[in-house]
This record gives structure tokens, C-alpha cells and sequence, in this order.
């Protein structure tokens, strides 16, 4: 447990965070000015604020991954608010 705002430990995926990242594959993708073919969510790490940040983890090839940062209000809707690209697998999770 963490203090309220601060970020949670990393942990594996859940089916509703993957919905999450195909949501915004969309952005993710017009940000970083690619298309992935391969794109599966590995990790993630939350913050609660006024809403929820989720900091996620997805692989998108070969060692190849893209840390993004998604906000999602209490209204449900979802907006990338930054995004690191390319990273490796073995790269943590840092905010950004």
C-alpha cells in the first residue's frame, strides 16, 4: 500500500488494463509516428490523484518496448499524457 498519490509497485497486467492500452494504441502509435504490429501490455504501475495514472509497460517487438503514460478520469475517459519510446524489456518503470 502506498501513501495516497504516490505510485503503486509494479505489477503484471490486468484484462482491464489491456483493454486500457488497446484503447489508446491508436495514440500511442500517432505519438511515436509507428504503427505496432505486435503490442502486448506486460506491466503497469497506478497512482491514484484526481483520477487514476497509469504508467504501462507494452512490448512491440523483439526487445523492444514503449513505457506510456494514460490518465484515466472518473468519467472512464482515457488520455495518453506522455509517452518513452523505444525502451528495452528489462527497462523498470519509471515516472516520467
Amino acid at each position: 500500500m502506498t501513501d495516497l498519490g504516490g505510485w503503486r509497485t509494479e505489477a503484471p497486467v490486468t484484462e482491464e488494463l489491456k483493454d486500457i492500452c488497446l484503447q489508446v494504441k491508436p495514440d500511442i502509435e500517432k505519438e511515436v509516428q509507428t504503427n505496432f504490429h505486435f503490442y502486448i501490455t506486460k506491466s503497469f504501475k497506478l497512482q491514484v490523484v484526481g483520477g487514476i495514472n497509469y504508467l504501462v509497460k507494452v512490448h512491440v517487438g523483439e526487445d523492444v518496448c514503449v513505457h506510456a503514460m494514460i490518465f484515466q478520469d472518473f468519467h472512464k475517459n482515457l488520455t495518453v499524457t506522455g509517452v518513452e519510446y523505444p525502451k528495452t524489456l528489462s527497462e523498470p518503470l519509471v515516472p516520467f
